[in-house]
């Protein structure tokens, strides 16, 4: 582990999770799907590798049965970008009450379509 990533402490703990996403690239949507989700931002997986989204200019991700949220991207990699939630206040009390229900028992999740890009 580099120095770097050793001083890197994440601000809030990641639920591995896969819910059904779009994300947003200029105002387009694009299908895709979570595969962890925090109070400060998600990884979703893209249907096509993340050069293919060139400029990768991401503006919002919508997460089913949570909201339509603005974002930043800091990382991408493969088919996998990582984004960071931009209003964090608003956007963790939605997320923290997606968990307390969910964990509660009062909503359950659907299994994410089976996309071929997601297999």
């Amino acid at each position: 582990m580099s120095a770097r990533n050793s001083e890197y402490k994440r601000k809030d703990e990641r639920r591995e999770i896969a819910l059904e996403a779009r994300v947003f690239f200029d105002g387009n949507g694009v299908l895709s799907r979570t595969n962890n989700l925090s109070l400060g931002g998600t990884c979703v997986t893209l249907p096509f590798p993340c050069a293919h989204y060139r400029p990768m200019t991401v503006s919002a991700v919508e997460i089913e049965n949570i909201g339509h949220f603005s974002v930043t991207r800091r990382w991408s990699a493969d088919f996998k970008v990582g984004l960071q939630f931009n209003n964090y206040a608003t956007t963790a009390r939605e997320i923290e009450s997606f968990f307390t229900k969910l964990d509660s028992g009062e909503i359950t999740l659907k299994k994410p379509p089976k996309y071929a890009f997601l297999l």
